[in-house]
């Protein structure tokens, strides 16, 4: 497997980690208009916690397919061409996944006593690596 193959692999999988992120955030979002009862924000919190996993992996996914990119240039087997083409795709998904994130933390909430908790998770969900609620 050459630095091509590495890259190209990484980057699929950083693909594949951010399209089944986008996906099940749009369901809940397709599934949730508002946050109106306590199931509702558990439902929120549930696809919170997911997400930030999730970007976790992708993290990791992104500095492995960076190891693998300057590897590759180093050696020469791989060409910035590949480099390019795999950071310009997770950018457009990175892009894409940044507007359905802002949609699902800036839903309505229809109970007072639901929305301090709403803006905690969302607050979390920007700001830690790790869910604390």
């Amino acid at each position: 497997m050459d630095g091509r193959d590495s890259l190209v692999i990484l980057v699929l999988l950083a693909a594949v980690n951010s399209l089944v992120g986008g996906a099940r955030l749009q369901g809940f979002l397709a599934r949730t208009p508002a946050i109106a009862t306590h199931a509702d924000l558990e439902n929120y919190k549930g696809v919170v916690r997911r997400q930030m996993y999730q970007a976790l992996v992708q993290m990791a996914l992104l500095v492995a397919a960076l190891l693998a990119s300057v590897v590759g240039l180093a050696r020469g087997r791989l060409s910035l061409f590949w480099v390019l083409a795999g950071n310009a795709a997770v950018l457009a998904l990175g892009l894409a996944g940044k507007v359905i994130e802002t949609k699902a933390r800036s839903l309505p909430v229809r109970e007072d006593g639901l929305a301090a908790e709403y803006r905690r998770v969302s607050a979390s969900w920007l700001k830690k690596a790790l869910p604390d609620f």
